[in-house]
């Protein structure tokens, strides 16, 4: 099994009228933490079903900023994103 962080960016707009250009202001994210098999397919469909919830209109969007593997962590740093 291997395990990804996934860290995302939220942001809102704050502009979007008929009379506005788009005023897009970051409003923070979320950290996901994904546990699949170990192969390249279980990945691409874990990140492929996560991006499907992540939010998109014309007032707001989440999105990927970051993909980390836990490859060894000896000393339990991402513990608690598990």
């Amino acid at each position: 099994m291997r395990t990804f962080i996934i860290d995302t960016q939220y942001l809102e707009n704050y502009g979007e009228t008929e009379q506005r250009e788009d005023l897009w202001k970051s409003k923070g994210g979320d950290t996901y933490t994904v546990t699949v098999p170990d192969s390249r397919r279980a990945r691409n469909q874990a990140v492929a079903q996560l991006v499907q919830q992540l939010i998109v209109n014309n007032c707001s969007v989440e999105y990927i900023v970051r993909i980390t593997e836990v490859v060894n962590d000896p000393a339990g740093i991402w513990d608690e994103w598990k």
